[in-house]
């Protein structure tokens, strides 16, 4: 029979000796996006005599999130995406790109990019992308990634999707009145 521990924000399987006499013991923490859960874990296994076994892992919260999941600009109006980092740590860069409408692949939006504003505000944990009179080849989703020095395999990501409608005025509007 398995044996189990449970909160609101964890589960801990007690586990069962293996065939070959391990012992698997399982943590599940319930709600991974919460910063609160980014901690060292440490498992310890004590035996009747004076053997005593531990493991210490550490857990890596990075979330991202974006204030629209969708937004729609029109031609000739600018559009900003506000990304802010949630987590404990403090991030070293933030990386932005773009995969274009019905693309499989992304295109990083750096600095060189001189169309695009991009800032880092608030320790680097909220980072900013804008552009001034998009159009409809700007259509596409945007990325924001995280980067950190510790642990740099695993980033705090999240995307949006901007749509860039193009706003033709009727003919008449462009002539003089007369």
């Amino acid at each position: 029979a398995v044996v189990s521990t449970q909160s609101t924000g964890y589960i801990v399987d007690l586990g069962t000796n293996g065939a070959d006499g391990k012992r698997k013991t399982t943590l599940t923490l319930k709600g991974i996006d919460d910063a609160k859960f980014a901690e060292s874990y440490t498992c310890g296994f004590k035996y009747p005599e004076t053997e005593k076994y531990t493991d210490t892992i550490q857990v890596h919260v990075r979330v991202a999130t974006v204030d629209q999941a969708k937004q729609y600009v029109h031609t000739n109006a600018n559009f900003k995406i506000t990304c802010d980092f949630v987590g404990k740590e403090k991030p070293s860069a933030v990386k932005w790109s773009r995969k274009a409408s019905g693309s499989t692949d992304a295109t990083p939006i750096t600095s060189e990019v001189t169309d695009f504003g991009l800032e880092l505000l608030k320790d680097n944990t909220q980072a900013i992308l804008t552009k001034s009179k998009p159009a409809s080849a700007d259509d596409g989703e945007y990325t924001c990634a995280f980067e950190f020095t510790e642990s740099p395999a695993v980033k705090g990501s999240a995307k949006t999707d901007i749509v860039v409608a193009l706003l033709q005025l009727p003919q008449h509007a462009l002539s003089p009145i007369n």
